[in-house]
């Protein structure tokens, strides 16, 4: 029964003695944080001049000692602005720079586009151009792909590139009577897999 009871208590112990302590450092920590420690600053900044052998800011002395800096310093900056306002005035050499005609052809040199560089090119079709390459079949409309793509091209070499090679492709959807095509091309001057335009149509009676 001896063990037993001291394998029990030995525990119990054990519990009750870390419960204590950590409840005591608990109530230490929160009386030290509640208690404000106030000091005073001007004592201290005397204690510091006293130790560094300089004079205090507040002293007479120090006073006297500003007021005759700042007088200086004004009557400083007032001959500087005399000095200032009898110098001629110049303008700076940049502005000129940037007004010369030089200047400004070189300006417009960079602002020029390139062909196609648009990806919102669009190509209109007059009544006249749609009727030669619609046909109808049972009152239905459809394209005329021969037809179609030399009007297209037609109006394509009038908008350019000139000084590129353009591959395009049409895509009809359907074989026999499309209603519908897309064209597609990319230019040597622009990456392959770069679709820079995209024409689709669809007849409207």
């Amino acid at each position: 029964m001896k063990k037993k009871l001291f394998k029990i208590m030995v525990p119990i112990l054990l519990l009750v003695s870390l419960i204590s302590t950590t409840t005591f450092f608990l109530i230490r920590n929160y009386l030290l944080n509640k208690t404000d420690v106030v000091i005073d600053e001007n004592k201290l900044e005397n204690n510091n001049n006293e130790d560094s052998g300089e004079p205090n800011s507040n002293s007479p002395k120090n006073e006297e000692n500003k007021n005759n800096i700042d007088n200086s310093s004004k009557n400083d900056d007032h001959n500087d602005n005399n000095i200032s306002a009898n110098l001629p005035k110049t303008k700076p050499k940049e502005e000129s720079k940037i007004n010369s005609p030089k200047t400004s052809e070189k300006q417009e040199i960079v602002m020029e586009k390139p062909d196609f560089m648009e990806k919102s090119l669009r190509i209109t079709f007059t009544k006249q151009q749609k009727i030669n390459f619609i046909g109808f079949n049972n009152y239905q409309p459809y394209i005329k792909k021969d037809n179609f793509k030399v009007q297209f091209l037609k109006e394509l070499n009038k908008l350019g590139p000139k000084n590129s090679q353009i591959n395009i492709n049409f895509k009809f959807d359907d074989k026999k009577y499309p209603k519908r095509v897309k064209v597609f091309y990319n230019s040597a001057k622009f990456l392959k897999t770069d679709i820079f335009w995209n024409y689709q149509l669809q007849y409207k009676g």
